[in-house]
């Protein structure tokens, strides 16, 4: 889970078969921002200090043991 310096109202959460999601009201209700059937076993999430609106994430994107952002 990843929180925006510059907005604590929005985060965004991932599951580990590759569904992005994000908040604006705190986690109260969500949506959907990517669902990439091709990206697996997401990990960190990162909101970038200098730009809010990039959102970085570590997954294994062919098999696993090579992490790729």
């Amino acid at each position: 889970m990843a929180v925006d310096p510059t907005n604590p109202n929005r985060v965004y959460t991932s599951t580990w078969r590759g569904r992005l999601f994000g908040s604006d009201d705190g986690a109260t209700t969500w949506y959907r921002i990517a669902d990439d059937g091709g990206t697996w076993a997401n990990g960190q999430i990162y909101v970038a200090p200098s730009s809010p609106n990039v959102l970085y994430m570590s997954h294994d994107g062919s098999s696993f043991g090579r992490g790729l952002v």
